[in-house]
């Protein structure tokens, strides 16, 4: 079939013409993908990491304990003849609590009399050159010994209490046998009580004697206490590698008991760190790893971290991150790493 120039010029103008329909049919869908892509890119909102002062702080728990804490006992035991005090009395320093039997003590009164009549006897002969020296010097120790054998006695049938306090426990009843392994009473000082604290070797240079030290009790409904550093041991525990910190608690009206459970908080001073913003930071479920996503070049890269304490509204940072960084946060559960997203 032969076609004519008129025909080959129609064809031909044709063909131009589809061709000019599909290049503006395909320049239209390819701006639309790219609409479409450019509207898919999450917008995030941002903060930098930044670099401050943080407080230094730890935390400890223990036990509250008397200050003071008395077992009273006789020195050879014997029968309690009379007991002068129950659990929970006050008393105080010198305070009688307890007699024993004085059989024995009136026996040794009654030598003691002896050495003593003796003594005179003989000092009035020595004055006048009747006995020899040795002679008074024996009769002058035979009364001091017998002296000091009646006030040791003494002191153990007469039980005083050595310090104002609190009776916290009683062991024996009257009528009974004592053992000195069992105290007859046990008398604590509760004006001020004390917590002993183990405290890590890397604090000890920044411990020092009268620092203040919050203590909270959550026994007496979470009341926060003001007590201070009294005493710090002169040696580390090899083993531990803390020192013991002794930390006093006044407790003028009483209300601090021993044995309540305490919180201890002790500032150890400020340092400069990396700080990055609490709502920036996540935790992989059932693990303790925590992490970033890092705003990196229109892309968010995760980036784990270590952290140290929240510090208001800021973690401070011990590894992962560094001061002028720009890190995403608000909603970060749909981020995943090298996904392309847009500050908002």
């Amino acid at each position: 079939m032969k076609i004519t120039i008129h025909q080959y010029a129609i064809l031909c103008g044709a063909l131009l013409v589809l061709n000019a329909s599909l290049t503006a049919c395909g320049g239209k869908k390819e701006n639309q993908k790219a609409k479409t892509e450019i509207a898919e890119i999450p917008s995030v909102d941002t903060l930098k990491v930044t670099s401050g002062m943080v407080e230094v702080t730890d935390r400890f728990n223990a036990t509250i304990q008397s200050s003071i804490k008395n077992n009273i006992s006789a020195l050879t035991g014997g029968r309690l003849r009379q007991l002068l005090v129950k659990v929970g009395d006050h008393v105080s320093k010198g305070q009688v609590m307890a007699r024993l039997d004085d059989s024995q003590l009136a026996q040794l009164q009654v030598q003691m009399n002896k050495a003593e009549t003796d003594f005179k006897r003989m000092d009035e002969l020595h004055k006048i050159g009747g006995i020899s020296q040795m002679q008074w010097e024996s009769a002058r120790d035979g009364l001091n010994i017998a002296r000091t054998q009646y006030s040791n006695i003494l002191q153990n049938t007469v039980l005083r209490s050595p310090v104002s306090g609190v009776v916290t426990a009683k062991n024996y009843d009257n009528g009974d046998v004592t053992n000195p392994q069992m105290p007859i009473v046990v008398v604590e000082q509760i004006h001020p009580v004390k917590l002993m604290l183990n405290i890590s070797e890397n604090y000890l240079t920044q411990l020092k004697k009268r620092m203040p030290v919050q203590v909270t009790i959550e026994a007496l409904d979470g009341r926060d206490f003001t007590g201070y550093i009294s005493l710090i041991h002169p040696t580390v525990d090899a083993m531990a590698h803390t020192v013991q910190t002794e930390i006093e608690i006044p407790n003028a009206d009483g209300i601090i008991r021993p044995g309540m459970y305490a919180t201890a908080q002790i500032n150890f001073g400020s340092h400069e760190a990396t700080l990055v913003a609490e709502s920036a930071v996540m935790k992989l479920p059932g693990a303790g790893q925590r992490y970033v996503f890092v705003y990196n070049k229109g892309k968010a890269e995760y980036r784990p971290v270590e952290l140290g304490d929240l510090q208001g509204e800021y973690y401070e940072v011990t590894g992962g991150l560094q001061a002028g960084e720009t890190v995403i946060v608000g909603n970060k559960t749909e981020l995943t790493d090298g996904l392309k997203v847009k500050i908002r």
